[in-house]
């Protein structure tokens, strides 16, 4: 093999630097990817990739699979409740989207892992009209990224109005603002013979 060097290659082989939506309700959402996804260290997922209309900023919505063994439950509900609650929120989130997004209620999907549900779920995505959307943004528990929250509704049709997405007590509190990034400490010192090395 010969290597080329060649700046239209070098420009071309670089990623597409997109900059990331932040807290708050974003119209004219297209939903631009989808699929089942694994993290490097092998936790899967399906993500929906929306990307606002006339920008490249994106907002990512990932529906990690279920772990309904890891299920606390709640006052008053046995074991397998809060398994299947686990379940259901995962469940819900994908049809949210699904629904929303293609403007049909889904049809009942039966499977028996949450993999095989998923892969019908957004197979109704193929080949479908794919409508605009208005998409619910949120700041994660760090301030850092803004996310989509992981209970319905954060997703709905464009043509709904006025919206019905609308931010809890506590999100107004703790989630619409970005953390302040610490400040970086300059040495202003000149004195070389103070360095480790």
């Amino acid at each position: 093999m010969s290597l080329q060097f060649n700046s239209k290659v070098a420009k071309e082989s670089q990623p597409v630097r997109r900059n990331y939506l932040q807290a708050g309700i974003h119209e004219h959402c297209n939903l631009v990817e989808f699929g089942l996804k694994t993290t490097p260290n092998g936790t899967k997922y399906v993500s929906f990739l929306f990307e606002q209309e006339g920008s490249s900023e994106i907002a990512e919505h990932k529906v990690w699979y279920p772990r309904p063994e890891t299920a606390q439950p709640r006052e008053e509900e046995t074991v397998e409740q809060a398994q299947q609650r686990e379940v259901n929120n995962a469940l819900s989130q994908v049809i949210h989207i699904v629904e929303n997004v293609t403007m049909e209620e889904m049809p009942v999907i039966t499977a028996t892992t949450f993999e095989g549900w998923a892969e019908q779920a957004i197979a109704r995505l193929t080949n479908k009209k794919k409508h605009q959307v208005k998409l619910k943004l949120i700041y994660d528990k760090n301030g850092q990224f803004a996310t989509t929250p992981n209970r319905v509704p954060f997703v709905e049709a464009q043509e709904v109005n006025p919206t019905r997405l609308k931010f809890s007590k506590f999100e107004i509190e703790n989630r619409l603002k970005k953390a302040e990034a610490p400040e970086a400490t300059v040495s202003t010192s000149n004195d070389v013979d103070k360095l480790p090395f």
